[in-house]
């Protein structure tokens, strides 16, 4: 297994991407930098529905959809962070066809830096803004020893794709072509020693603060559905039948929380994908983040309540 880093973990798969080109399989609800970044890379790909349980990608239907034999591959995304492991997933999709090529993107997940057994091609975990490590960028994966990136220069201008994309999403219109000069996709092969260092002090860190702030959510909202527990990790997560609303009054409050971003299907094509809609109609994502602190998780909790009630 080889180890290796980026500016942008998203520049990881696009190198992957172009080194092992076909169709590859998105779960609805991936982050749109991931369609967006096959789109850059030229290489197509399908999007297939999540599982009402799991919240990641249909195993089944991905499973009907290999064995057709049209497909080169598949990004299995953890939803906001879960840690559960599909590796007898992966082992049924690489006997149904052994050069499938795997991108396990753990980008949300508790970042480890020693790999683990896997029939993942490529195992992503990125340090970006947001993060449950949040570094402000960079990312780093562990690679098959029998497996390559692509090396070409690819352009970077400091280009803000997000504005493209969350225009898209406002107007309701689908992205045909992808600007160029967003993508930083540098990459080594090796991952800096200060790198690692960091990366354990502030898991560490922040995942004794998640703590603290996870368990002043789960005490004050009680009442209110959530999520389970390993899922949220990277932020916490309710269930909600007016998410617009309550959005609305924590903002009003000068507190603040996300909807999350849309499914990205959204942007490229027409079909529904209702387990994938009806996650983000109803799911609150609360942060527990360095950038809020508990009295602000009581105040948004007991804020929650009274909506709710």
């Amino acid at each position: 297994m080889k180890i290796l880093s980026g500016h942008r973990a998203s520049g990881i798969i696009f190198r992957y991407i172009r080194q092992y080109r076909g169709c590859y399989l998105l779960p609805a609800n991936v982050c749109p930098i991931v369609p967006l970044t096959f789109k850059l890379a030229g290489v197509d790909f399908k999007f297939v529905d999540i599982n009402a349980d799991s919240l990641c990608i249909d195993e089944q239907t991905c499973i009907n959809i290999v064995k057709t034999g049209n497909y080169a591959g598949m990004v299995f995304v953890h939803t906001y962070g879960t840690p559960y492991n599909p590796q007898m997933f992966f082992a049924k999709l690489k006997d149904i066809s052994p050069c499938f090529s795997i991108i396990d993107d753990r980008c949300l997940c508790v970042p480890d830096i020693i790999p683990q057994e896997t029939y993942a091609d490529l195992t992503l975990y990125s340090t970006g803004y947001a993060k449950y490590v949040d570094m402000g960028g960079g990312g780093y994966g562990f690679l098959q020893d029998d497996h390559s990136l692509w090396t070409e220069h690819v352009d970077y201008t400091g280009y803000n794709i997000e504005n493209d994309y969350k225009n898209a999403f406002l107007k309701k219109e689908k992205i045909q072509n992808v600007s160029n000069g967003w993508l930083d996709a540098h990459v080594d092969n090796f991952v800096n020693e200060s790198y690692i260092q960091k990366i354990y002090k502030l898991k560490s860190e922040i995942t004794i603060h998640k703590n603290k702030i996870n368990a002043i959510y789960t005490d004050l909202l009680e009442s209110i559905q959530t999520l389970p527990h390993h899922f949220n990790g990277w932020r916490y997560n309710i269930l909600v039948n007016n998410k617009e609303n309550i959005l609305k009054e924590i903002f009003k409050a000068g507190l603040f929380a996300s909807s999350h971003y849309q499914p990205s299907s959204r942007l490229f094509v027409d079909n529904k994908f209702p387990n994938a809609d009806y996650l983000y109609n109803h799911v609150i994502n609360l942060f527990n983040d360095k950038y809020i602190i508990e009295n602000q998780a009581r105040k948004i909790a007991m804020l929650i309540c009274d909506i709710v009630k």
